[in-house]
């Protein structure tokens, strides 16, 4: 990968990471537990271009060795879509407005990325996952955001301030717990928001040495084992044949 001025991502002889393109960078995540470098940047149409870089599981992490000329090493695979499910020049729906990924983060239980929007005030896209301030993830192998946490707003103890327009400023997991900070655009005050983690279900992981140890899907991926699913136990588990 190449580093350009104004923090802009760019292919190495027109291949991956960045497939051609020459884009400003606005968020950037590794996630060395599944080997996925997570990237949002902004589109020449004025969209947001995600992207996610896979890694080859096999290997320590995405960028593990010295990359030569016109060469990848580490990634196998790379997937791109718009940020908010839409592409104006598909679907025929414009956005009517700049928008941009104000973070992203993420889940270390199972590796989906969560993101959250702000935009231009003409923005009025009102697709699935187009709304600003709430929250969308995206599976670590989907194509595009395929869920929704809500607004983070939304649960403020005050109800005349819980339907107020705001963006989600920051995002972060810690523990059981994933955390937002989001600023009233009505009230222009900022809020710490936190709820549990969906993702994080403890199950049996298998590693090496018929070791077995109860944990999320993302810390058994860190321990390079073999996760046996939501809720397993290693009590029920024969980890003999599994790594």
């Amino acid at each position: 990968m190449a580093w350009m001025v104004n923090r802009r991502e760019a292919a190495k002889n027109g291949q991956l990471p960045a497939e051609g393109r020459n884009d400003p960078l606005m968020e950037l995540e590794y996630d060395s537990a599944f080997s996925k470098l997570w990237t949002v940047a902004r589109g020449k149409s004025g969209s947001c271009i995600a992207r996610r870089y896979n890694g080859d599981p096999a290997k320590p992490a995405l960028f593990d060795n010295p990359v030569s000329e016109g060469e990848q090493t580490g990634i196998v695979t790379a997937d791109r879509w718009h940020a908010n499910g839409n592409a104006p020049d598909v679907s025929g729906i414009p956005n009517n407005g700049l928008y941009w990924v104000t973070d992203m983060a993420v889940n270390p239980a199972n590796g989906a990325a969560w993101m959250s929007f702000g935009a231009q005030a003409t923005y009025d896209y009102a697709g699935t996952y187009g709304a600003i301030g709430r929250v969308y993830t995206v599976g670590r192998d989907s194509g595009g955001p395929d869920g929704d946490e809500g607004t983070p707003q939304a649960a403020h103890p005050d109800p005349s301030k819980a339907d107020n327009a705001s963006q989600t400023l920051a995002l972060a997991f810690h523990g059981t717990r994933v955390y937002a900070l989001a600023f009233d655009l009505e009230t222009r005050e900022f809020n710490l928001f936190s709820a549990d983690n969906p993702a994080y279900v403890p199950g049996a992981c298998c590693q090496r040495g018929r070791i077995c140890s109860e944990v999320t899907e993302g810390q058994c991926a860190a321990l390079r084992g073999a996760w046996q699913g939501p809720q397993t136990t290693c009590a029920e588990t024969d980890c003999t044949y599994q790594v």
